[in-house]
């Protein structure tokens, strides 16, 4: 079965630097805490949009009806892998493994 959609949205995500103006910002004070931290909102939407847009990327090029045989080439392989790591050391310094906050980050690491 394909993916239900094969296009990214239209609306272009916004820049790291914009994403906590343009989705918000929440701030939590763990139990044992003295001050409370930035959850970093935005850029954990924006990073897990980009991961979900190349995972649709390869389950479109795996399932769909054209592929043949829902095989993926070594060549192919090896881009994924370079859009993988692209998006994982262009992720900020807020989604950073001494930053995180939030178990849905932890998922991005």
């Amino acid at each position: 079965m394909p993916p239900w959609q094969s296009e990214p949205p239209r609306e272009p995500l916004p820049a790291y630097s914009e994403a906590a103006d343009y989705f918000g910002e929440m701030w939590i004070r763990y139990p044992d805490g003295k001050v409370p931290l930035p959850v970093a909102c935005g850029e954990t939407i924006r990073a897990t949009s980009e991961l979900r847009a190349i995972m649709g990327n390869i389950a479109l090029r795996s399932f769909s009806l054209d592929a043949p045989s829902g095989r993926i080439t070594w060549e192919d392989a090896v881009t994924y892998r370079t859009m993988l790591q692209t998006w994982y050391h262009g992720l900020p310094q807020a989604l950073g493994a001494q930053h995180l906050v939030l178990p849905a980050q932890i998922k991005l690491q």
